[in-house]
């Protein structure tokens, strides 16, 4: 299985990647935030503390699958599979 992940804004910067191509052997699907877990395993550096918080997405956060908004589908128990395309965006910050 392979999902495309693109990384916006300030995640974006932080890692210095934009995109990430991730291989899964052996499955053909997986929930969101096991792919989040196993994907920060393959980024530079750690990023889910700020997509994440002990109640699951922090305020703020936007995943989109394939264009749609994660939180209007099954929120971190979203089913990702082969081919699917993730856009991570942290919380914005502003003043």
């Amino acid at each position: 299985m392979q999902v495309k992940v693109k990384f916006f804004t300030l995640l974006r910067l932080e890692l210095g990647i934009s995109e990430l191509n991730i291989q899964i052997p052996d499955k053909d699907k997986i929930r969101l935030k096991d792919l989040l877990y196993e994907l920060e395993k393959r980024t530079p550096k750690p990023f889910l503390r700020k997509l994440l918080d002990e109640k699951g997405l922090k305020q703020g956060v936007i995943i989109l699958k394939n264009g749609k908004n994660v939180l209007e589908l099954q929120g971190l128990d979203t089913w990702i599979e082969d081919q699917d395309e993730l856009s991570l965006f942290p919380p914005g910050g502003g003043g």
